[in-house]
């Protein structure tokens, strides 16, 4: 049975500067980095040591960044759009297609949430979006 690591930037960055990139092998049989991570490391310049270990390494395998379904929801069953702060938050989530009128498991959508904690702060709604 094969086993999959996906490994982010600290590891790798950490493991690279303190020559034991070889330790990501006990991971997984398969250690994969995403192309954003990848692309961050990258941008180091090629004189990086992390940059130079993801280059070299064979059986370090680079992926296609996956994206963030707007139905992702949290034990609660909340959604990303009722901890979304700010209108530029809001305006990708929404676009990306998540559901506003979405409930938690209290039967809450994201605007009533929203609403409750403008009483709190006293402002008035529209200076919050």
């Amino acid at each position: 049975m094969s086993s999959m690591a996906v490994v982010n930037a600290s590891p790798l960055i950490y493991l690279a500067r303190s020559d034991l990139f070889h330790l990501l092998r006990q991971a997984g049989e398969d250690v994969v980095v995403t192309e954003a991570v990848a692309s961050e490391i990258l941008a180091r310049g090629k004189e990086d040591v992390t940059a130079q270990a993801i280059t070299e390494t064979e059986w370090l395998r680079e992926v296609e960044t996956p994206a963030i379904p707007p139905v992702v929801q949290s034990n609660d069953g909340a959604s990303p759009l009722h901890y979304a702060r700010g209108h530029g938050v809001v305006t990708v989530l929404v676009e990306a297609g998540a559901k506003i009128n979405a409930q938690n498991d209290d039967g809450d959508t994201a605007l009533h949430l929203g609403r409750c904690q403008l009483r709190t702060i006293q402002r008035p709604m529209i200076e919050c979006l």
